[in-house]
């Protein structure tokens, strides 16, 4: 690798730093973690009512075998199987499952004869047994509720009643309700939990006998009155069911109260609550979890980044040693070419020296002959072989002077065209850099997007479990208020009913004085000073039994505020401390990228002002 190239590096790293610490200073909350921790609901409850994945609610009382839902990677697929229930409804009776692509990874129960089909063979499932199977696995809770899970994160919770007196009443021996909670980012190709016009696909392969279709009877389903709704209400309330946690529930368990009746919409709504609480348990688990490994994640990216950093930063301090090492190997060389043109200079001067006394030289004889002989013909002659001498010399002088020029002309010519080569080679050299450069930048902007995406999941995890924490203690706070509110209830009840005990038994007192009094006129006045002082222990007693009950009172009421505030306070600071700790984080990774970035900075500002000059002929080698 040449300098050029890591001049080139340490400016790419340089830009690198500058692009991630901008993004991590201007950036939003990353829509894939929002996508990560967003679940979708697709719901298929009592007889049966359906709410899509786009919240679009339905009914539908076909009968046979449907496709639920089906994942786009196929890594989850639910068929259901409907049956007659009363006189126009339908219920589910079946609900199969395949976890992956194997044709064989399939789970199946059958409510109508209470058995586990496990690859189409009849199995046995026991309670809090987990059974894995193909890419996910079985749980079964308890008695009636079981939760499958598959490998792309979808999550199904099914509960089920069964009842051997309703095969006779009502077509089927029980029903089964049967929630779905998928990752906002997992997609599904068809079921009915992407609306009722996926009806008509073919559902085949998974149950353990497949039910050829029929079309709804031509009954209708019952008014629904006023009457019959307020009936329904009270049912779905006695079931556990509240309208404003729940909105889709109560209207399901509302209609299956009003077609099945008290006693049966009874049994349905507490099927239909007991599935809504173990998919919140299930789906709250499930989060958990997946927070869990995007903060694994996350942090995995921040340790990969900051190796990049220290990587850029080493690959910088090589490059600055090679340049300097390089840049110091070719001043040495132009100081070596210049002293050898100095001596070749100094060597052409000294040779036209001498020739320019040999001429002096010559030029002193003829003169001295020209005066040691006298006569003309003699000095005609020896004027003409002076001439000649005269020529000769000038002739070699000009000689000497044109190839001096030539010499010169063609070190000119030589220091051009060096000069052009040197020139066009930096140029090339600058084109191979501005590519490689913008290259590099490209794969630059992809680490740099990926860091951002980290350290904005470190940021979102750090702010999430701050709210957690907060809401944790509002809830803790309304909890402690109200234990307090019903405890203060309680006593004040227990006060009333005292006060009512002392209330009777004084009236009772009152009675048996009068009696006594018609009884015995002897005795009255006694029995009236008696009964007076029975009276009066009985108003004191009453009086004691009111104050120790307010006292109680007071004291459960102080008990409870003092509890609820300390609790509130020990969540508070918990989540001021969660926050400080993930605040301190974030600043602890700026400023390591500020540190490396100025460290960048002054090492590329030192190669870019530490380069040649202008005019200074510049040393470059090809890679």
């Amino acid at each position: 690798m040449t300098p050029f190239k890591n001049l080139v590096l340490a400016l790419l790293g340089l830009v690198c730093l500058t692009l991630i610490t901008n993004s991590v200073q201007s950036s939003s909350m990353p829509s894939i973690i929002r996508r990560q921790l967003t679940y979708k609901k697709c719901e298929s409850i009592g007889d049966p009512h359906y709410l899509s994945f786009t919240g679009q609610r339905f009914d539908h009382m076909g009968l046979g075998d449907y496709v639920l839902a089906q994942s786009s990677d196929n890594q989850f697929t639910v068929h259901v199987r409907t049956s007659k229930w009363g006189g126009a409804a339908a219920v589910n009776s079946n609900v199969a499952v395949r976890l992956g692509k194997g044709e064989d990874d399939t789970f199946e129960y059958d409510v109508e004869q209470d058995v586990f089909y496990i690859s189409g063979v009849k199995a046995s499932v026991a309670v809090n047994q987990k059974v894995s199977l193909g890419t996910g696995d079985i749980h079964r809770l308890n008695s009636n509720t079981a939760v499958i899970s598959a490998s792309n994160g979808v999550k199904m919770t099914m509960s089920w009643y069964r009842h051997a007196a309703w095969k006779q009443q009502l077509g089927s021996v029980g029903y089964i309700s049967a929630v779905i909670d998928a990752p906002s980012d997992v997609n599904f190709s068809k079921g009915m939990c992407l609306g009722i016009n996926q009806a008509s696909q073919q559902a085949i392969d998974i149950l353990h006998n497949h039910v050829q279709r029929r079309i709804a009877r031509k009954a209708e389903l019952l008014k629904e009155t006023p009457k019959r709704k307020r009936t329904a209400r009270k049912v779905c309330k006695k079931a556990g069911l509240k309208k404003k946690q729940n909105p889709f529930a109560w209207k399901s368990c509302v209609k299956d109260a009003i077609q099945s009746g008290a006693k049966i919409g009874l049994a349905i709504g507490k099927t239909i609550k007991k599935v809504k609480v173990a998919e919140k348990k299930v789906l709250k688990k499930a989060m958990k979890k997946r927070g869990k490994k995007i903060v694994r994640k996350v942090k995995k990216g921040i340790k990969k980044a900051e190796k990049q950093v220290d990587l850029l930063k080493k690959k910088a301090d090589q490059a600055q040693k090679k340049a300097t090492a390089k840049k110091n190997k070719c001043a040495k060389r132009a100081s070596r070419k210049a002293r050898r043109a100095a001596r070749r200079a100094r060597r052409a001067q000294k040779k036209l020296a001498k020739k320019q006394q040999i001429l002096e030289k010559v030029k002193k004889t003829v003169k001295k002959t020209i005066k040691k002989v006298g006569r003309r013909v003699r000095k005609v002659r020896i004027v003409k072989n002076w001439n000649k001498l005269i020529k000769k010399v000038r002739r070699d002088r000009k000689r000497a002077m044109k190839a001096a020029k030539k010499a010169k002309k063609a070190a000119k010519r030589a220091i051009k065209e060096a000069t052009r080569k040197a020139r066009q080679l930096a140029e090339e050299k600058k084109k191979q850099a501005e590519e490689l450069a913008k290259k590099l930048q490209r794969d630059a902007e992809a680490a740099a997007k990926k860091l951002r995406d980290a350290v904005e999941a470190a940021a979102r995890k750090a702010r999430e479990a701050a709210e957690r924490a907060r809401q944790q203690a509002e809830n803790a706070r309304l909890k402690a208020t109200r234990r307090a509110r019903k405890q203060a209830e309680r006593l004040a009840k227990l006060a009333r009913e005292a006060a009512e005990r002392a209330a009777k038994q004084q009236r009772a007192i009152l009675e048996q004085i009068q009696k006594l009094a018609k009884l015995a006129a002897i005795k009255k006045a006694q029995q009236q000073a008696e009964a007076k002082k029975r009276a009066a222990k009985a108003l004191r007693k009453v009086e004691q039994a009111k104050r120790k009950a307010a006292e109680a009172l007071e004291r459960a009421k102080a008990e409870a505020t003092r509890r609820s505030i300390e609790l509130a306070d020990k969540l508070r600071k918990a989540a001021e401390r969660a926050a400080k700790e993930a605040v301190e984080r974030v600043k602890k990774v700026e400023e390591l990228k500020k540190k490396a970035i100025k460290e960048v900075e002054e090492r590329a500002r030192k190669l870019l002002t530490g380069g040649v000059s202008k005019g200074k002929t510049v040393c470059l080698r090809l890679p």
